[in-house]
């Protein structure tokens, strides 16, 4: 609350408030004091008023209290020394005041008064400051309780909120958690079913390369018995079958030069390879092993990949 509204809570109207803080440097005690001497003088309203254009009823007749001495009022009727509110009583010093007091109150009843407005003396202007001066105690302590209540509210709605965001940063964390849980654990099914058709696949390739071994086998025989001699010497093949299977399970066989260099085989995979691009090695399953740089310059040949063998396109 503002030195202005405390100064109106005393009872005193708007427009005096502001000219005594604006006379007295926005100073509250001086301010007051001035208003003690000069609270009575007017002044013409500056705001909008509260009952605008009211009908001021003047009545020619005194009061009650002016009646007991009809002889001596009749002398001072022609000179009134005021005007007084028949609606609440309140002695005005003139006709401004009592539009003023109109404008403010809405009273409209007034009557000529012989009363004068006798000047405040210097001890009820000190027992009015005094009283004035425990009022704005009373208003400042009232003013500083309401902070404090309002201050401690304040501080209530930070923790509730700080609380309540809280809450919400550990729900969406636990989300959060049982998203990343559930996506390592799609991810583990999902290796998990890789490897088994890779080793499902490893196992046909295997059994359909002891079948077409043997069938092969089954060809050279009868020469066999024919040439028994040539059991002790060593064929040279001229051809290799290759049988490659890629990333995504699929195979291809091809048809190499015995003398082709392993660079050949990787090239031509490289050309017909539909699963996927990107780099890659070339590797034996059985034994394991994995071809690298140096082994790209080597023959076929060299590599004992002739007469067939099986190889796997893995990622790097």
């Amino acid at each position: 609350m503002s030195d202005l509204q405390n100064l109106i809570e005393m009872g005193f109207s708007e427009e005096k408030c502001i000219k005594a803080l604006s006379l007295n440097n926005q100073n509250m005690q001086q301010a007051l004091d001035w208003l003690l001497i000069h609270g009575n003088e007017f002044d013409e309203p500056a705001v909008k008023d509260e009952h605008p254009n009211p009908v001021l009823k003047l009545s020619s007749t005194t009061s009650s209290d002016e009646k007991v001495n009809p002889v001596e009022n009749q002398d001072d009727a022609s000179n009134p020394n005021s005007l007084k509110c028949d609606d609440c009583g309140l002695l005005l010093k003139d006709e401004d005041f009592a539009t003023l007091h109109a404008h403010k109150t809405g009273h409209v009843n007034f009557s000529q008064s012989t009363e004068s407005i006798k000047p405040k003396t210097k001890e009820e202007i000190e027992e009015q400051k005094i009283r004035l001066s425990e009022k704005l105690k009373k208003l400042r302590q009232e003013r500083e309780e309401k902070e404090k209540q309002e201050q401690l509210e304040r501080e209530k709605m930070r923790r509730k909120e700080g609380r309540q965001l809280n809450e919400i940063k550990q729900k969406f964390q636990e989300e959060e958690m049982k998203r990343i849980a559930e996506l390592k654990r799609k991810e583990k099914l999902a290796d998990a079913e890789y490897k088994r058709k890779l080793k499902e696949q490893i196992a046909r390739d295997r059994e359909a390369f002891r079948k077409e071994s043997q069938s092969e086998q089954s060809k050279q025989a009868p020469q066999s018995q024919v040439q028994p001699v040539s059991l002790a010497v060593k064929k040279d093949y001229n051809e290799c079958r290759i049988q490659i299977r890629l990333t995504d399970g699929s195979t291809m066989v091809q048809k190499f030069d015995a003398q082709d260099k392993l660079s050949t085989v990787r090239s031509w995979v490289e050309e017909n390879r539909n699963d996927s691009h990107g780099a890659f090695n070339l590797m034996q399953t059985f034994p394991k092993k994995v071809y690298t740089n140096e082994d790209m310059s080597k023959t076929l040949t060299e590599l004992g990949l002739v007469p067939a063998s099986s190889l796997v396109v893995a990622k790097t």
